[in-house]
């Protein structure tokens, strides 16, 4: 038998598609399979569960679907493009809006109705009548031209005013917030102060939380102050500023300036610190620099402090003391027509009544290392009966007992004194006693002068001059003589009591009396002891 050729082979014939439904849900993928799953599920959730009430009726629970995922809709572009613009006009408007109510607020912050509201609560809380001047307010700033304040005859206050006035504000004070900032003031001002002439309460005592403004600090770069109807005292170009510290009260800090004192050169400030508070002005420390016109390069300061009570006729004593001072400064421009050098220290007090125009009294020790004498006429005298010795001008060092040269300024409303004054001129003179100026500029004091006896012995004058008798123990002529005249043309009466003053053409002698009638008419008589060992 032959065998058939593979090529020959056909292949076997394919059986028919089954058509049983079960055979063909055997061929589902598995995508399909999970399809029908999540139909069949929303089919029965669709349908519900058959649930009893408790009443015994049937209902159907149905379950709520739920979305596939939270995930939001995707926006157009058309969409996006009008929320954009909607949010934009929003924020427009909602600046526009912002703006027109701090411009409105701005408006009324500068109105005339606000400034006198300002002029009110300002009024209020000081007691005087408040005038502000072109008053301009900005966010975060305020300025005015000028400010002025004039109290009733009850204050202790008569006149305040301030120019070029600029300040800090805060932004809260637009929402109602009480005015205030870091500071405000002016670059000019000035301050008339006095006693009050009625009795009458005057503004209003707030606690601090209740103060009506609220600046750290107020100030003026150049203020004027003017106590009472007199002259005699005043500050010109102070730099001050006035803030107010818890518990302590309102302090004021001072510098700059001048202190302006009648029959003083005017006294630099070099600083200040005074508090206020129940009446009273507790002066801390002032601190004034020597004259700049002075001849001496000292640098130290007068320094003032004490208790000053708000009350008149209340005694006021103010401690005064320097060290390394100019004595031309101290003692004044009257007395440095005679005296000038340089102090080594000093210390005093000053006397005041409140409700008076000028001092009481003015007392003040000092000691120096040196004096110079000048102007009065005996110096012309001994010039010219001792030609060799350079004696027009005296120049001293040290005191009596070799210690530094000691005196006493007493300044009273009369007159103003050096008392007790003590120099020496080591193998030539020594100088003892003590000179008064009256208001009117009357001179009188008294002088013990020793003088080396060899001066007179070898002067032709003087060499057989009773005065000489007795001086060889001590090696010293004592002339015991007066002073009198006037600042413009003072004498004495030296050459008088040394018995030649017919033959010293340069005397000029006082009018009879004059010392006396000075002395007991400053009321002084025991403050110069007399000359004598």
């Amino acid at each position: 038998m032959s065998k058939e050729s593979p090529l020959n082979t056909l292949p076997p014939a394919r059986e028919p598609a089954s058509t049983d439904p079960e055979a063909a849900k055997d061929q589902y993928s598995l995508d399909e399979m999970m399809k029908a799953l999540r139909e069949k599920e929303r089919a029965k959730d669709e349908e519900g569960e058959v649930v009893t009430r408790s009443d015994g009726s049937v209902a159907r629970k149905v379950k709520r679907r739920r979305r596939r995922s939270d995930q939001p809709e995707k926006a157009s572009p058309e969409k996006e493009k009008k929320n954009l613009l909607f949010k934009v006009t929003m924020v427009a408007c909602l600046f526009f809006a912002l703006f027109l109510v701090g411009f409105f607020i701005i408006l009324s912050h500068n109105s005339k109705s606000h400034r006198e509201g300002l002029e009110k609560t300002a009024s209020e809380w000081t007691g005087a009548e408040v005038d502000l001047q072109a008053y301009k307010r900005l966010p975060f700033s305020l300025n005015a031209k000028a400010l002025q304040l004039t109290w009733p005859e009850s204050s202790y206050l008569r006149e305040l005013s301030f120019s070029k006035i600029d300040g800090d504000a805060n932004f809260t004070s637009f929402l109602g917030a009480r005015l205030g900032g870091l500071q405000i003031g002016g670059a000019t001002g000035k301050l008339v102060t006095g006693m009050p002439r009625v009795k009458g309460t005057v503004g209003h005592s707030f606690e601090e939380a209740d103060f009506p403004f609220t600046f750290d600090q107020y100030y003026c770069q150049a203020l004027d102050v003017i106590f009472g109807e007199s002259t005699q005292l005043g500050l010109r170009g102070v730099s001050a500023s006035l803030r107010h510290i818890p518990n302590e009260g309102n302090q004021l800090t001072i510098d700059q300036g001048t202190m302006m004192l009648e029959g003083w050169k005017p006294f630099p400030i070099s600083s200040g610190l005074m508090r206020f508070r129940d009446g009273v002005i507790d002066l801390k420390s002032l601190s004034l620099d020597p004259p700049e016109s002075d001849d001496t390069l000292l640098t130290s300061s007068l320094k003032l402090s004490g208790l000053i009570p708000l009350k008149r006729g209340e005694k006021v004593r103010l401690k005064a003391e320097t060290a390394q001072f100019s004595l031309s400064g101290l003692i004044g421009e009257r007395l440095a027509r005679f005296f000038s050098g340089a102090v080594i220290e000093s210390h005093g007090e000053i006397l005041y009544t409140m409700g008076e125009d000028e001092l009481d009294e003015v007392v003040i020790r000092f000691s120096a290392d040196q004096v110079r004498l000048s102007n009065l006429p005996f110096l012309g005298h001994l010039a010219e009966l001792f030609p060799d010795r350079q004696l027009e001008e005296l120049k001293f060092g040290s005191g009596l007992t070799g210690s530094a040269i000691t005196g006493v300024l007493r300044v009273r409303p009369e007159g103003i004194a050096i008392e007790n004054i003590e120099m020496a001129q080591k193998g030539n003179l020594r100088f003892r006693g003590g000179i008064v100026i009256s208001k009117a500029g009357n001179i009188g004091g008294k002088v013990a002068l020793s003088i080396n006896r060899v001066f007179f012995a070898s002067n032709e004058l003087l060499a057989n001059s009773p005065l000489l008798r007795g001086t060889e123990s001590t090696g010293y002529v004592k002339v015991d003589f007066r002073l009198g005249g006037t600042l413009a043309k003072p004498s004495d009466t030296f050459a008088s009591e040394l018995g030649i003053g017919r033959r010293l053409p340069g005397l000029n002698k006082p009018q009879s009396g004059a010392f006396e009638d000075l002395w007991d008419e400053l009321g002084t008589p025991d403050l110069l002891e007399s000359p004598g060992e």
